[in-house]
C-alpha cells in the first residue's frame, strides 16, 4: 500500500515543532489498549441562546457552529489539543484536516479512494 505523505512548507514546520508528530514519525507498532485502535475526534455544536431563558436548552437544537477536538490516544501519540472552531458545516472537514496535520497523523488510501489517484 502506498503512503502519501503532504510535503509542503507548512507541513513541515509543524512536524519539526509537534513532540506527536515524532511519535508517529518512529513507525514502530505498538499493542494498542482497550479503545485504543481508532483516532477519535469530538465536534461539540453550540446550543446556547436558543431556548430564550438563560441557562436552558432546547432539546435537539443547535447553531451550525462549534468545535472539534482531536481525542487523547496513547497508543497513537495523540495528545489533545485546544479545541479548533468552526462557524458553518462546510468548515468541518477542512478543520479536521488542519488537526489532523498539526498532529504528524499519516493517512493512507482505502482501496475506494485508489480510484482519485493515478
Amino acid at each position: 500500500m502506498r503512503e502519501y505523505k503532504y510535503k509542503g512548507g507548512f507541513m513541515n514546520k509543524v512536524l519539526a515543532k509537534s513532540n506527536d508528530a515524532k511519535v508517529a514519525a518512529n513507525n514502530t507498532p505498538v499493542e494498542p489498549g482497550q479503545g485504543e485502535h481508532m483516532i477519535t475526534f469530538s465536534v461539540r455544536f453550540f446550543t446556547n441562546g436558543l431556548a430564550g431563558k438563560k441557562g436552558e436548552v432546547l432539546p435537539k437544537n443547535a447553531w451550525t457552529s462549534g468545535n472539534i477536538q482531536i481525542d487523547t490516544n496513547s497508543a497513537h501519540g495523540i495528545k489533545a489539543g485546544d479545541p479548533t472552531m468552526f462557524h458553518s458545516l462546510m468548515e468541518i472537514p477542512s478543520v479536521i484536516e488542519q488537526i489532523i496535520i498539526e498532529k504528524g497523523v499519516v493517512l493512507h488510501l482505502d482501496r475506494s479512494m485508489k480510484k482519485y489517484i493515478k
